[in-house]
């Protein structure tokens, strides 16, 4: 039997959710759990924004600043990419 399809939009709102609650920690499990379950995604910009949001909000700054350039490189005209540089700005 296989497994049911990831509801990716759903899972994204959960995240969404979860970082606005102040859950980051649990924002960053539902992002990588998505990311592992599906690796290229229609939904990957958002994703990939979330991640790097909820990596500054745990205290992963390096690893945030690293996601974050490659973010910036892969979207370069993301409506995201101020939100991710003014948060890697603020996480330093």
């Amino acid at each position: 039997m296989t497994a049911p399809p990831i509801d990716e939009v759903a899972r994204l709102e959960e995240a969404r959710a979860a970082l606005s609650a102040g859950r980051a920690a649990d924002a960053l499990a539902i992002i990588e759990a998505l990311t592992a379950a599906v690796p290229r995604s229609a939904m990957g910009e958002e994703r990939d924004a979330l991640r790097v949001l909820s990596l500054v909000a745990v205290g992963r700054v390096d690893d945030a600043d690293v996601d974050a350039a490659a973010f910036l490189e892969r979207y370069p005209r993301s409506l995201f990419a101020p939100r991710i540089r003014a948060a890697v700005t603020r996480g330093r």
